[in-house]
């Protein structure tokens, strides 16, 4: 016999302002934002569980819509868990797919909620879950820039 099945009663969206360390950095002339738009979504169980993902695009610098439209895309995607099993993770990314085809900016905090409530569910750490963590560095990707106060000189860029 098949016991209870946890479901998901709530979805909770959150804009936050992330300020720029070493504040705006130029992309283009004239343009140097202070920070950048993420998305925090919280998803809650009836079992009391909640899980938490963010998205926050690299910038306004590559794509100015991204922080704005995940801000409006995911309430929308939201919809579709209520109700839903949390641990039906696949089954879940398989109906967003009709949805929000390509989106995946859209869909990656809200599947990382997930993967954080089937960790909590279980006892395990997500990283388990996936395949197991990785022993050693991990190479990290990071993006050289000016900050507004620079300079725009070969000097500078050096």
């Amino acid at each position: 016999m098949r016991g209870r099945v946890m479901k998901i009663v709530r979805a909770s969206v959150y804009r936050v302002n992330l300020p720029t360390k070493g504040g705006g950095y130029r992309r283009s002339i004239g343009f140097a934002p202070d920070g950048n738009l993420s998305v925090i979504v919280q998803l809650d169980t009836d079992e009391g569980i909640s899980g938490f993902g963010e998205v926050c695009p690299i910038g306004t610098h590559y794509g100015r819509g991204w922080g704005e439209a995940a801000l409006s895309g995911i309430p929308l995607l939201t919809r579709t868990v209520i109700g839903e099993d949390p641990l039906q993770i696949e089954k879940l990314n398989r109906m967003w797919d009709i949805k929000f085809k390509d989106d995946q900016y859209v869909k990656a905090p809200v599947d990382a909620a997930l993967w954080d409530i089937a960790g909590k569910a279980t006892g395990r750490p997500v990283c388990h879950l996936l395949g197991g963590h990785y022993e050693g560095d991990i190479p990290l990707y990071r993006t050289v820039h000016l900050f507004r106060q620079h300079e725009d000189t070969p000097e500078g860029w050096a």
